[in-house]
């Protein structure tokens, strides 16, 4: 199952992204991947993440990079 948009997530704050803490928890489920877009990255930058950075490495370090992939 991929989720589209990382299923929309809360990404008030910035990093750490703790107010995303439920989309981290869906790491548990192997099956799941997450879709990551411009919307999702954009989102990033309005919370003073440069390019989404800082999201996009705590997506690999939890979820892992083969469970990721990009959508436009």
């Amino acid at each position: 199952m991929v989720l589209d948009h990382c299923g929309f997530p809360d990404l008030r704050g910035g990093p750490p992204y703790e107010s995303a803490a439920e989309l981290f928890a869906l790491a548990e489920f192997e099956q799941l991947h997450l879709k990551i877009t411009s919307h999702l990255l954009e989102a990033a930058e309005a919370e003073g993440d440069p390019c989404g950075q800082a999201l996009l490495e705590m997506l690999v370090s939890v979820f892992g990079a083969s469970r990721l992939v990009w959508g436009s």
